[in-house]
């Protein structure tokens, strides 16, 4: 999922205008939060791959390091 970066704060951020098929990209990141108890349904997640001010947006912060990893 290249829109994807994780920064050393461990905050997770998206570059929305880097994905062709939202819905397909909202599920998979949906799914990958949710392994690791990041709960965050794909209608939530979905808006935000939608054109933005910023070109980055954040998903979530205080993530924990194995996630980072």
């Amino acid at each position: 999922m290249p829109y994807i970066s994780i920064e050393n704060s461990y905050y997770v951020y998206i570059t929305p205008n880097t994905t062709r098929s939202i819905d397909k990209e909202a599920q998979k990141l949906s799914k990958l939060l949710g392994q690791y108890g990041y709960i965050m349904l794909p209608e939530r997640i979905r808006p935000l791959f939608s054109q933005q001010d910023t070109r980055y947006v954040k998903i979530t912060d205080g993530i924990n390091a194995t996630i980072a990893q």
